[in-house]
């Protein structure tokens, strides 16, 4: 059990049919010693105050048969797709850090009083009380070392994402990133003939990407006189092909 919106949170991807908790109460219903867990809930998909009591709530129901699994997102497509605000790796594992002591505060059954960054709670105690003790078996992924450090000080099971984190450039692009790029570069040339496009965001890497190919040995890659010009004049939104440029000419309608 997964907590996606898409399949495995990369696209072009199928639409996950089922939301973790309801599924996992599901199972737990209709079984006996099946333990349920969920590898793993992100926290920005969740409110974390809401989620410590679902968590607790399915303990108690299912009669201790809860693991609880909880990282710090990865997926910004995913986050684009719903309309959450993709925070940088730092922030997002703070976060976490703080969502994983809001959890063991819940679960202990005393008052709480969490004033961080982005976790604030106060005034109440956690219930119902999760059946097993101290907490249910806690689970952080994660796959670099900032995020797996916070899961061998807390974390009782440790899952190492087996999705491939490749190295990206300042372009924020990976290999297949660029090898998109290149792809697109060269069929948008050969459509509309000795045409080049640029992204507000890859100015720079369209140009050494245009240059390793060739396509700019047929005139200069215009940036309407200059790249601080030319991205005021277009939305942060713009997508990678919203924005076609014509060498040595205007820009097509």
């Amino acid at each position: 059990m997964s907590d996606h919106y898409l399949d495995r949170g990369i696209p072009p991807a199928a639409i996950m049919h089922v939301a973790p908790i309801t599924a996992m109460a599901t199972a737990a219903a209709v079984t006996t010693t099946l333990r349920v867990g969920c590898r793993v809930f992100c926290i920005d998909y969740h409110v974390p105050a809401s989620l410590a009591k679902e968590a607790a709530t399915l303990d108690m129901l299912s009669e201790g048969r809860l693991e609880f699994g909880i990282g710090a997102g990865w997926s910004a497509h995913e986050y684009a797709s719903m309309g959450l605000a993709f925070d940088g790796a730092p922030q997002r594992v703070a976060k976490l850090a703080e969502v994983v002591a809001l959890l063991k505060a819940h679960w202990s059954g005393e008052v709480m009083n969490l004033a961080g960054e982005y976790v604030n709670v106060a005034g109440y105690a956690g219930l119902p009380l999760p059946v097993q003790k101290p907490n249910p078996p806690l689970m952080i992924g994660g796959g670099k070392q900032r995020v797996l450090s916070l899961a061998a000080r807390e974390a009782d099971i440790v899952s190492i994402s087996n999705v491939p984190f490749l190295a990206v450039n300042d372009a924020g692009l990976d290999p297949m990133g660029v090898r998109q790029l290149r792809d697109t570069v060269l069929r948008l040339n050969a459509d509309l003939g000795m045409t080049v496009f640029m992204n507000t965001h890859l100015l720079s890497e369209v140009a050494k990407v245009c240059t390793s190919i060739g396509v700019l040995n047929h005139g200069e890659l215009i940036y309407n006189d200059s790249i601080e010009a030319t991205t005021q004049r277009f939305p942060d939104e713009a997508s990678l092909e919203d924005i076609y440029v014509k060498v040595g000419g205007a820009s097509p309608a």
